[in-house]
């Protein structure tokens, strides 16, 4: 696998993201929340991203969507199995580097158990 993240690794539609959200598991942190579904029926990895407009205007939602874009991108060779993922910034993801996003991420996929052991 490499580092792309193409179209159809995406999830797309409002039904994806809230069946996701509705059957899939929730792990929170201080920059972003993970909604994790994996199960029998999802047969390949498909990730989604959200910023809600309290975040900021839309250059800002636009920076902290690539901050969560560019830490699954980097590591999704790091994670395993199959499943659908919504990514969800909050506030206080704008203000900080891309290494800080970076190892929430990470820290949140463990929590997830879909990060293999380094």
């Amino acid at each position: 696998m490499g580092f792309g993240f193409p179209a159809s690794a995406r999830l797309k539609t409002k039904q994806d993201f809230d069946l996701v959200k509705e059957k899939g598991s929730r792990f929170t942190g201080r920059l972003c929340i993970l909604n994790l579904w994996n199960s029998p029926e999802v047969l390949d990895r498909k990730v989604g991203i959200i910023v809600s407009r309290k975040v900021g205007c839309s250059t800002t939602r636009s920076r902290a969507k690539r901050l969560l874009r560019e830490s699954y991108r980097l590591n999704q060779h790091r994670l395993y199995g199959s499943y659908h993922m919504v990514l969800i910034g909050r506030y206080h993801l704008t203000s900080q580097s891309c290494a800080a996003v970076e190892k929430e991420f990470l820290k949140l996929c463990e929590q997830a158990g879909i990060l293999l052991e380094s």
